[in-house]
């Protein structure tokens, strides 16, 4: 029936410049920005009650400096400025720090169900890492880890696999 706007998050002249929308069942995740927090992850049923910042998960003006959403099974995983691993059901609630282990940069995501598989380059190991999180602090984990001078991208999942590309 046509197109509308949901809801105006920067009232006036500014814009909340939303991005990088991911659908979760009836809703959709993505990151909009506002004076106040910056840019942050926020929700929406599609309509404007149902439309709201799902927390301010970096304190301050500056944001969360969110590079991607990866949906996986009833959930939408997140990583928050450089390395801080989230989890959302898409409700303020229910969205929550998973780990912060990463001293690094996450460079892309695969879900494999409900386990998503993510590469990291950090200082804990050197060069790049897989893991793997289940959405709980204990059962994140590196897979593999120590490829020095590789980088891993470009994570898919096909089948009960994840492929990746690795470079030099």
């Amino acid at each position: 029936a046509g197109t509308r706007r949901v809801a105006d998050l920067v009232p006036g002249a500014g814009s909340s410049n939303p991005s990088l929308l991911v659908a979760l069942g009836s809703r959709v995740v993505f990151n909009a920005y506002d004076p106040v927090h910056g840019t942050e992850a926020w929700s929406s049923d599609g309509t404007a009650a149902g439309t709201a910042r799902l927390g301010d998960l970096t304190p301050g003006s500056g944001g969360s400096l969110i590079q991607a959403f990866y949906p996986a099974s009833n959930a939408v995983y997140f990583f928050v400025s450089y390395g801080a691993l989230w989890k959302t059901d898409g409700t303020a609630a229910g969205t929550a720090l998973v780990s912060n282990q990463f001293s690094g940069t996450a460079y892309g995501a695969a879900a494999l169900g409900s386990t998503l598989v993510f590469a990291v380059r950090n200082s804990l190991l050197p060069g790049s890492s897989l893991w793997a999180s289940d959405g709980t602090s204990g059962g994140t984990q590196v897979l593999r880890g120590g490829w020095t001078g590789y980088g891993v991208t470009e994570l898919t999942a096909i089948g009960s696999n994840v492929w990746f590309q690795g470079s030099r």
